[in-house]
């Protein structure tokens, strides 16, 4: 079973937490890390992929997900012996590589926190120790208000292992979303293989991808059905 960094890296908690580096990657955890950022105040450390300079500088490193950016930031905080706190950790993306890159940050953390139990009890069942439950940061945010159903916001996230057909995969979406009869938003995809198909899928029956702020995406899911 695989070990927790502790045992292999030395990446042990000892000492204050003068200052705890968070790596961002995306709009994706830049929102969710958001209560997090709040609540530590001036003991945050915020690091934009990939500018990690003041990884050297932090007592503790905090990476979120299963990016593989992510993945290369905690390699990095593991040749620096810095202990690696591990968020949404235990779960399962099928069919991406995301999933894989999950599984080598779970390798290299000191304490692994879960959104939910049969995560933590994953985690677990692997050997890990320090495994947390304590929920989805920035969850709650999107659950203050009620939802009313004026668009589709569309977020494509194809299969990236082994060799799928994404261009398939984009016109089977785009005429399943076409016949709903509502207004569409296409939010960009990420810089994973497949993304010109995806962006010639969907702009070849007139629609363009957007990128949005955090709040500009929250607002969005509040009126999306």
């Amino acid at each position: 079973m695989p070990p927790s960094a502790p045992q292999c890296y030395g990446g042990v908690l000892s000492g204050p937490l003068r200052r705890i580096g968070i790596v961002s990657v995306a709009r994706s955890d830049w929102g969710p890390l958001q209560p997090l950022i709040t609540a530590l105040g001036e003991q945050a450390w915020v690091m934009p992929w990939p500018d990690l300079k003041g990884i050297s500088t932090c007592d503790l490193i905090v990476i979120f997900g299963d990016r593989w950016e992510m993945a290369a930031a905690a390699s990095h905080a593991i040749g620096r012996c810095l202990p690696i706190v591990h968020l949404h950790a235990g779960e399962t993306t099928e069919a991406v590589i995301d999933d894989q890159c999950r599984a080598a940050i779970s390798a290299m953390a000191t304490i692994h926190v879960a959104a939910a139990e049969p995560y933590a009890a994953k985690l677990r069942a692997q050997g890990y120790a320090r495994v947390y439950c304590l929920g989805a940061p920035g969850l709650a945010r999107l659950l203050e208000d009620p939802i009313p159903q004026d668009l589709i916001l569309v977020a494509f996230h194809p299969e990236t292992r082994g060799n799928p057909d994404i261009a398939g995969q984009t016109e089977a979406l785009m005429l399943a979303t076409l016949g709903m009869g509502q207004r569409l938003v296409f939010t960009a995809p990420g810089m994973d293989c497949g993304r010109d198909a995806i962006v010639l899928g969907v702009e070849r029956y007139g629609y363009k991808f957007l990128n949005f702020s955090d709040e500009e995406w929250v607002g969005l899911l509040a009126q999306a059905a």
